[in-house]
């Protein structure tokens, strides 16, 4: 049941980066569009490796090819937060003309990439398996009900994910921002969702609902991008 859910995920996820890949053949260089469209990529594979994961076994093999999965959400999910700039500039916002905001904000990527880096790769990345259903993943601390063996013992939590909320406050409040000035409120709505859909209890579902959230905000933010693209020059 789990590896179909995980699976379906992974297809949403392909097909989200896909839509970005038809927007860029459309309408050429969309700012934001390309990053976000990595993402997806990304999370395809991650969601595909916690599909696939019991099929390949746990051993060194499942462990390399998980290790991207933490590399990429570490250092690269804080931009996102520059992506929700880049769109509100799009859209004529007007706090984005301010300089001394724009260095802000990527200082702020910066820190919450450095963060995100330090706390979960500095001293090096320790995982352990996770049994969740079907599925066999790696991870940095299993909860016992998802221990795979009588013996099993969970690593130390990392704590909050600080980048991701950071991200998910940002575009809060762009998206807001955005409602209010061209009535679109799903990037605000979606980054709500996010919200909760990641605090949500993971003892007896692992990521499945977190990583819904990211389907919904990923599909937000490609939808953003859309709507406040501009079509291609023909001149």
């Amino acid at each position: 049941m789990f590896s179909t859910l995980f699976t379906g995920y992974a297809l949403a996820h392909f097909a989200i980066a896909m839509s970005l890949v038809v927007l860029l053949i459309k309408r050429g260089y969309v700012p934001g569009a390309i990053f976000v469209a990595f993402t997806s990529f990304a999370l395809t594979f991650d969601n595909g490796m916690i599909a696939w994961g019991a099929k390949i076994g746990p051993g060194d093999l499942l462990l390399s090819m998980s290790l991207p999965r933490f590399y990429m959400h570490a250092a690269f999910t804080p931009f996102l937060m520059f992506v929700a700039w880049m769109i509100a500039e799009r859209a004529g916002l007007a706090f984005t003309r301010r300089r001394s905001l724009y260095f802000a904000m990527w200082l702020l990527v910066l820190g919450m990439s450095a963060w995100g880096i330090y706390a979960d790769l500095a001293g090096g990345l320790e995982l352990q398996v996770a049994c969740l259903g079907d599925t066999l993943r790696y991870t940095t601390s299993a909860p016992p009900p998802q221990f795979c063996s009588p013996d099993q013992v969970s690593l130390p939590s990392h704590g909050p994910p600080i980048p991701s909320i950071a991200v998910v406050v940002v575009g809060t409040i762009i998206g807001a921002l955005l409602w209010r000035a061209a009535g679109w409120p799903w990037l605000m709505l979606a980054s709500v969702f996010m919200f909760f859909a990641s605090g949500a209890p993971k003892a007896n579902l692992g990521p499945t609902i977190g990583n819904l959230g990211e389907i919904v905000l990923q599909a937000a933010f490609a939808a953003t991008l859309w709507r406040f693209s501009r079509p291609r020059s023909n001149g």
